[in-house]
């Protein structure tokens, strides 16, 4: 198990600096969406926003739902619509699968 700590949360930030797709994924792969929604606290919201945008779909979605209300209107406020949107509709069709 992965513990969120100083340390981690300074290397996950050297990792979007360096806009490493692969690690960053990597870095949320083992983590809970609660886990990754107390990391968002921690972080500016570009950093979020970026981290944000590599979960797929459902993960996003569970991710959303364990943010506070505040946060999530912030992170929801800066992402394009039509990235909600298609989240939502890929979150749709795999349910319907």
């Amino acid at each position: 198990m992965i513990e969120v700590n100083k340390e981690y949360i300074e290397k996950l930030k050297d990792i979007i600096e360096a806009k490493d797709d692969q690690a960053a994924s990597y870095a949320l792969e083992e983590l809970h969406p609660a886990d990754i929604a107390e990391l968002y606290e921690k972080l500016n919201i570009n950093e979020a926003i970026y981290l944000y945008l590599l979960l797929d779909g459902e993960r996003a979605a569970d991710v959303l739902m364990e943010l506070d209300d505040e946060d999530r209107h912030k992170l929801l406020k800066q992402l394009p619509t039509e990235v909600i949107a298609k989240q939502f509709i890929d979150n749709l069709e795999s349910d319907d699968a």
